[in-house]
């Protein structure tokens, strides 16, 4: 209640906060799969145009955080913008695939607490308004921080599942290596459902239901669990998968419960 207030007494910051936590999202996770440690490039061209991609959708999330902040208020916001889209990608092409998960986390808490506190202490509010009597501006605001948290769980999350594996070594000992390309594919797409599934589950409150969803999934491995360097690659992926969605869906909740009217 008292955010709310706050967003009354001063409005369009909170939207300006939601749209470009979605648009720095969206540079990050919403496009092309970045390329990682041990991933190959193909070709010297193709390199060129992973690098050429990162660059200009990063300069396309800051330009567009300028054009509905004002070009004179939201320039620090739209500078971090797009310095955090150009470096973590970077970074997660040449740290070691065993710090993904530190990366990514520091990465989104770094980014967003600095976007947020930044917002605040400049006053900064959209160029534009939205508000209606049917299209309240805080529900706007809701809405797209829960589309910037949704695409952060997924693309993300895996590469947080991704880098504790590779921490533990369990991708290694439990998959041999001509299969291991397939089965890290497979596991990215099964943990993408996962966390889709988690993120309703738990913004309904069913938590019981998580239970339900390891048993059954267990259930469908059960005959590969016997080998003791899977069951340890796939309880690890798993717990950790569950650990972001677990995350992101209480934060999804506390947005709803702060914000929507």
């Amino acid at each position: 209640m008292k955010l709310l207030s706050i967003a009354h007494s001063h409005p369009g910051w909170l939207l300006f906060i939601a749209v470009s936590l979605l648009l720095w999202s969206l540079a990050n996770y919403g496009t092309v799969t970045d390329l990682l440690p041990g991933d190959s490039a193909r070709s010297r061209s193709f390199a060129l145009r992973w690098r050429s991609t990162v660059l200009v959708r990063a300069l396309l999330a800051g330009i567009a955080v300028l054009f509905i902040g004002g070009y004179r208020a939201a320039w620090p916001i739209a500078l971090i913008i797009s310095g955090s889209s150009i470096a973590l990608p970077i970074l997660r092409r040449h740290l070691n695939l065993a710090r993904t998960a530190e990366v990514e986390t520091a990465s989104v808490v770094l980014t967003w607490g600095a976007v947020v506190a930044l917002s605040i202490h400049r006053g900064i509010s959209v160029a534009w308004s939205v508000a209606s009597p049917w299209l309240p501006e805080n529900n706007v605001a809701t809405v797209c921080l829960i589309a910037a948290v949704v695409l952060f769980s997924f693309r993300g999350g895996t590469h947080i599942v991704r880098g504790l594996l590779e921490k533990c070594g369990s991708v290694i000992t439990a998959v041999g290596a001509t299969s291991q390309a397939t089965e890290i594919q497979r596991g990215r797409w099964i943990g993408n459902l996962e966390r889709a599934l988690l993120l309703a589950i738990i913004a309904e409150g069913s938590y019981r239901a998580i239970a339900f969803l390891i048993a059954a999934k267990g259930l469908i491995r059960s005959k590969e669990l016997e080998n003791r360097d899977f069951a340890e690659y796939f309880l690890v992926g798993t717990f950790a998968s569950i650990a972001v969605a677990l995350a992101a869906g209480i934060l999804i909740r506390g947005i709803i419960a702060a914000l929507w009217t």
